[in-house]
């Protein structure tokens, strides 16, 4: 896939919307330390407000329409790509959860590695079925259900699992064609 997104060496700070590595709207940060050292600063992270998060809502219902007009096999090989990118860089994903949010290596290493068997999993669905056939129990009429995407979904994650629980909720929302916006912890 030529249209893959490389991710800086370290996006510390920053908000990533509509394609690009973004400053809070307002320019403020915070400074974030290392949990298991917290003479450690681990640098400055945006003090992203409504407006960022507006920002981002509204270039995600931009990228919509292209996104939902993906046949759902392309969408699950950008899931696919995922999973091998994440999978090949899961030692330096595990070590940042580690550093960042203070989990046991260990235990990061297991979240990494299961994050990356979600996206697999739910690339997979691209290939079941989008609808089902019934009969109607009164008449005996045919009653058809097709699953559509319906647009932007947000969520908003907790700390304990920074990277399987967001995966695990934004990655059957990509594949059923949605746009995500997401607030980590």
């Amino acid at each position: 896939m030529s249209d893959a997104v490389e991710a800086p060496a370290r996006a510390a700070g920053r908000n990533y919307i509509a394609g690009e590595w973004r400053d809070a709207a307002g320019g403020e940060t915070y400074a974030k330390r290392n949990p298991m050292r917290p003479s450690e600063p681990l640098g400055p992270f945006a003090a992203s407000s409504e407006s960022d998060a507006d920002a981002a809502v509204v270039a995600a219902a931009a990228a919509f329409e292209g996104w939902a007009a993906l046949p759902m096999a392309r969408r699950g090989a950008y899931l696919e790509a995922a999973a091998a990118s994440l999978a090949a860089r899961s030692e330096d994903v595990a070590r940042d959860m580690a550093t960042e949010m203070g989990k046991p290596l260990r235990e990061a290493r297991g979240e990494a590695a299961r994050a990356a068997t979600i996206l697999r999993f739910a690339a997979s669905e691209a290939f079941r079925a989008v609808g089902e056939h019934f009969e109607q129990s009164a008449t005996g009429a045919q009653v058809s259900t097709r699953r559509r995407p319906l647009g932007v979904v947000a969520l908003i994650t907790p700390w304990n699992f920074p990277l399987a629980i967001p995966i695990w909720k934004l990655a059957p929302a990509l594949v059923a064609g949605n746009c995500v916006v997401i607030k980590p912890a």
